[in-house]
């Protein structure tokens, strides 16, 4: 039986008593657990979230102008840095022509050069001079 449960049941005996004093102070009793309670939800879920945050920040590493983590020994990303730094959102980048270059969805940041190994410059036709005389 939960602690709710308990001031429900005091406060039906309480009222078949037919003490209306204690029958106030028991329903004012009530309300404050049930603030108590929410708080207490509340608290445990931002727990949770800021664990998840932490867990993330040590995870993540800068390199070639964009944010990374490290799963399993296994590099994940890029990420926005914009993103992360001014939110803490954690926003995947996506490619955008050239391999090496990259635009966040959410803030419109880019492009940004986050795998300048694989930076592939345009092929310009240049033809020889000669071929027009």
């Amino acid at each position: 039986m939960s602690i709710i449960d308990n001031i429900k049941s005091i406060t039906t005996t309480i009222r078949q008593i037919d003490n209306i004093e204690l029958y106030r102070r028991i329903l004012d009793l009530q309300a404050e657990i049930m603030n108590v309670v929410s708080e207490n939800q509340e608290l445990r879920q931002e727990n949770s979230s800021l664990s998840e945050k932490l867990v993330t920040k040590q995870a993540i590493t800068f390199d070639n102008s964009a944010y990374w983590t490290r799963i399993d020994d296994k590099r994940d990303g890029p990420y926005c840095t914009r993103c992360w730094d001014l939110e803490k959102n954690l926003i995947r980048l996506h490619p955008c022509g050239n391999p090496a270059m990259y635009d966040c969805p959410n803030c419109k940041s880019g492009p940004i050069r986050a795998k300048p190994e694989l930076d592939r410059p345009a092929q310009v036709f240049r033809p020889h001079i000669e071929s027009y005389k």
